[in-house]
């Protein structure tokens, strides 16, 4: 196999792996998304007609950014959510929980790093590792915050975010900061709408 075909199969086993994470439903025909909303908070469930996997979720309102960037970023918009639950695994090789948070953006991410900064109420700024692949626009979050700033959400997002009223999230865009607040109102709801696992473990 030569030098060209080698390196064409190594980008698209990274593509197999990481396929889950992305979702199919990200650019999907609204046809095929079951979805209903709820205080700003949309449950929907998407089936694959390909490979016939179901996927459930919750996500909020498009919400602007706050911290203006230039052009061609100047309408940025965002949404967050949690992937509930998925017939599909999130790896091939190493098997992983289909339950993760997740910010979609209006357009294809153009991140300086894959951190996402989280404030909560009127807590501390707390950082979560993300990780995307080149050109989507879906940034994968961690559930909870990394280093010594863990113990602050002890049980993770999906555990304390319902509980919350206001959730602000900031990235850092190659333009400069990107920073979007949504509402949590009728999120605890929703979840449950979506059978997201009510606790994580402490």
């Amino acid at each position: 196999m030569g030098r060209i075909q080698k390196s064409f199969m190594g980008v698209l086993a990274a593509a197999l792996v990481t396929s889950g994470c992305g979702g199919a439903y990200e650019q999907a025909d609204t046809s095929l998304v079951k979805a209903h909303s709820a205080d700003g908070w949309k449950v929907w469930t998407y089936n694959d007609p390909m490979t016939g996997h179901t996927t459930v979720g919750v996500e909020s309102e498009w919400k602007p950014n706050i911290t203006p960037l230039g052009f061609p970023y100047e309408d940025l918009r965002a949404r967050f959510g949690f992937v509930c639950g998925s017939s599909r695994p999130l790896r091939i090789i190493e098997p992983s929980s289909p339950v993760h948070p997740f910010i979609l953006f209006s357009d294809a991410a153009n991140l300086r790093t894959e951190a996402a900064w989280g404030r909560l109420d009127d807590g501390k700024v707390l950082i979560f590792h993300g990780s995307w692949l080149a050109g989507a626009r879906k940034l994968i979050m961690t559930d909870r915050p990394l280093g010594g700033l863990f113990g602050s959400l002890p049980r993770g997002q999906l555990w304390h975010l319902p509980r919350g009223k206001v959730w602000v999230v900031r990235v850092k865009w190659h333009q400069g900061d990107a920073t979007f607040r949504f509402e949590l109102k009728g999120l605890k709801e929703a979840l449950a709408a979506a059978d997201c696992p009510p606790e994580t473990p402490a």
